[in-house]
């Protein structure tokens, strides 16, 4: 079956895969793009399974603050420092801080918690996570996460310049608030 260019492009754009393995899962599924990424996405998970004793010794701590009121980070850890300055891997990053900022349930946790949640869409943190591992062909936890939110003080952060190391403060007394005043 003769696959057309815009179908490998538009399964490349719902994947982010390279062009070969998009118009040979389209040849496998007889151009059907539905089929096509469903499989793409189950050969994703078998990457998964492989990958998962794989030691991560590199990531970066992601950061939101929002105001003077709320700020929430998240460590996410992969196998090389490449991937922790790929713009895959940091779009990921900044996505779910955004995610535990706004739906987070609990104020601190690990990895675990996070998987299940909702990005939109039908879509959890551990599709996403699957789906850069199977993308990026690397590792990729996790870590630990942090929110906080104040009425009568106010919040700040620091994070390290490898961004690897951050700290998150909240400080709360007379005379501080989260307006611009109280600076």
């Amino acid at each position: 079956m003769e696959i057309d260019a815009k179908q490998v492009a538009e399964l490349r754009r719902r994947t982010g895969l390279p062009m070969m393995k998009c118009k040979a899962a389209l040849q496998e599924a007889k151009g059907d793009l539905d089929v096509a990424e469903e499989n793409l996405r189950k050969m994703g998970l078998k990457t998964v399974e492989k990958l998962k004793g794989r030691a991560m010794k590199d990531g970066l701590v992601f950061v939101r603050v929002v105001g003077h009121t709320g700020v929430a980070a998240v460590s996410v850890l992969c196998e090389t420092d490449f991937v922790a300055r790929s713009e895959d891997f940091t779009a990921f990053g900044e996505n779910l801080v955004g995610r535990i900022y706004e739906t987070a349930k609990a104020d601190e946790g690990g990895g675990e918690t996070l998987e299940s949640l909702d990005l939109g869409g039908g879509r959890t943190v551990k599709d996403a996570k699957n789906d850069l591992i199977a993308k990026i062909g690397e590792n990729i936890a996790l870590g630990d996460f942090a929110r906080m939110k104040t009425k009568s003080g106010i919040v700040a952060n620091y994070v390290h310049h490898n961004g690897k190391i951050a700290t998150l403060i909240e400080l709360d007394g007379e005379g501080l608030s989260g307006s611009d005043e109280a600076k």
